[in-house]
């Protein structure tokens, strides 16, 4: 079985699944009614998929209401992209310097959905011998100036994550 790397693909069909495909789709992940369900979103890929002969499976990643960092670096290690909802994004860019880092944030307090390719874990030391270690997720934000950028774990947005698996029959 040949499996794909469905980055974009994700990104286009949870953001755009039409109401014709999906009859869900209107009733809205998003506030204002601008987006699809995870329920919907999840369907229209499975009925996209299943239209072009692949398989199409979605394992949670989320334990006791959070997203779970470990289930989703197993998951990014076995090639599977992420689909993540968040009821609001704060998406980063990060730029290493020699002794500290800069962090650009871009916020928005709508619900979203992105894909996840990869993850990132950053341990911070501070003056005094404190740590702090911060987890983010790559993720293709779907939004000018975070085509690509880093979502961080720590923050509490994310609604619902998904593993997502399709392969070629």
């Amino acid at each position: 079985m040949k499996k794909f790397l469905v980055t974009f693909m994700i990104c286009a069909l949870a953001a755009g699944v039409s109401a014709a495909a999906v009859p869900a789709a209107r009733t809205a992940y998003a506030s204002g009614g601008a987006g699809v369900t995870v329920g919907s979103a999840l369907s229209g890929l499975s009925a996209y998929c299943a239209q072009r002969g692949c398989t199409f499976s979605a394992t949670s990643c989320m334990s006791g209401g959070s997203l779970d960092a470990e289930a989703a670096r197993q998951a990014l290690d076995g090639g599977m992209p992420l689909m993540v909802f968040s009821g609001g994004v704060r998406v980063y860019t990060i730029a290493e310097n020699s002794g500290s880092d800069t962090l650009t944030a871009y916020y928005s307090a709508n619900a979203h959905c992105m894909a996840a390719f990869g993850y990132y874990d950053v341990t911070y030391v501070f003056a005094d011998g404190g740590t702090r270690t911060d987890r983010y997720l790559q993720v293709a934000g779907g939004k000018e100036g975070i085509e690509k950028g880093y979502y961080r774990v720590n923050d509490a947005f994310t609604d619902d994550a998904y593993a997502i698996d399709i392969a070629e029959v």
